[in-house]
């Protein structure tokens, strides 16, 4: 049974646990959000020791250079001793604007803290400072704009979601960590193809990184797809609809299960993708929503033709509370 160093204390952890879940059971608050591997929220420092592969695959060549690893995917074989980044790191910033989009979608504006920087697609992981409590959102606006937009999928019993809607306001100070992600928009490409297909929230991205090809000058068609069970599932249509508007090579395709909306295209979004691109060989894709759907439209992307390093991905967890 491997041991855990942790502030000066040593614990036994079980072999199927991880170092997040074994620091916790011990009493302490470790930032976390989608215990999955992905948001990089649980990010320790293995000051002796070497961290599982798995709990870095994702992180950037400095992060493992410096010995960070994910806590939630890493469960030791070893003795290891951890450390966790303080969270004064944090950025802070101004909520400018609070919408709700549909019944369960909030936009949040807020101002460019000094020194951020960031790329339209990315992600951020928002923190409450009065209990540690961390959860990750991707970034809707392109640096060019003079804010910060995030879509924030709202639970009745969300944590920070109900936070956010119910007592954060104009004016408020929000902080946050970041940028982390590779799911932007890079124009060493400017003749290729791009798919963007999304469900909720997944949205977000989307639409920063189809505005941001644009302001470039992408010159291959740009195809957005938006799927949803149903009409009341589907927002931000109008902005979709007026970005493809600006530009001749770019469109947008809305799609429920169910048929129902003005215009939109009936199907499953595996469905819609595969009948309007029997083929991506030669294009760059874009997939992002829950992680079921985004791992089918990455395997049916690579299997239609698209190359896996033309394939970038953004998968939505629900946090555990």
């Amino acid at each position: 049974m491997a041991k855990i160093t942790y502030e000066g204390k040593t614990f036994d952890c079980a072999e199927d646990k991880s170092v997040l879940e074994c620091l916790e059971g011990n009493g302490f608050k470790i930032p976390s959000s989608c215990r999955a591997g992905v948001c990089q929220a649980c990010v320790m420092t293995a000051t002796s020791g070497t961290p599982c592969a798995k709990s870095q695959e994702g992180l950037t060549p400095n992060q493992i250079e410096l010995n960070q690893f994910m806590s939630c995917s890493c469960k030791p074989t070893a003795d290891i001793e951890v450390a966790l980044e303080e969270i004064k790191k944090a950025y802070s910033c101004s909520v400018t604007e609070q919408i709700m989009l549909n019944e369960r979608t909030l936009l949040l504006r807020m101002t460019v803290p000094n020194a951020f920087s960031y790329k339209a697609g990315q992600f951020v992981n928002v923190i409450r400072k009065k209990d540690g409590l961390m959860r990750s959102y991707s970034i809707a606006s392109v640096p060019e704009d003079d804010y910060i937009e995030m879509h924030v999928r709202c639970y009745e019993d969300g944590k920070m979601s109900s936070w956010l809607k119910g007592w954060i306001e104009p004016g408020c100070e929000l902080h946050f960590t970041g940028p982390f992600g590779e799911c932007f928009y890079t124009d060493d490409k400017p003749e290729a193809d791009i798919l963007l297909a999304g469900i909720g929230t997944g949205m977000a991205p989307l639409y920063g990184i189809a505005k941001d090809a644009l302001q470039k000058g992408h010159t291959g068609k740009i195809s957005i797809i938006q799927g949803a069970m149903s009409e009341e599932g589907l927002y931000f249509t109008k902005e979709f609809a007026e970005l493809a508007a600006t530009a001749d090579n770019c469109e947008y395709i809305s799609s429920t299960v169910d048929g129902s909306g003005d215009g939109v295209q009936e199907g499953k979004i595996d469905d819609v993708v595969k009948a309007n691109f029997p083929s991506t060989a030669g294009m760059r894709v874009y997939v992002c929503g829950s992680p079921n759907t985004v791992g089918r439209l990455k395997k049916y992307a690579f299997m239609a033709g698209a190359s896996m390093s033309d394939i970038f991905s953004d998968p939505f967890t629900q946090a555990s509370e």
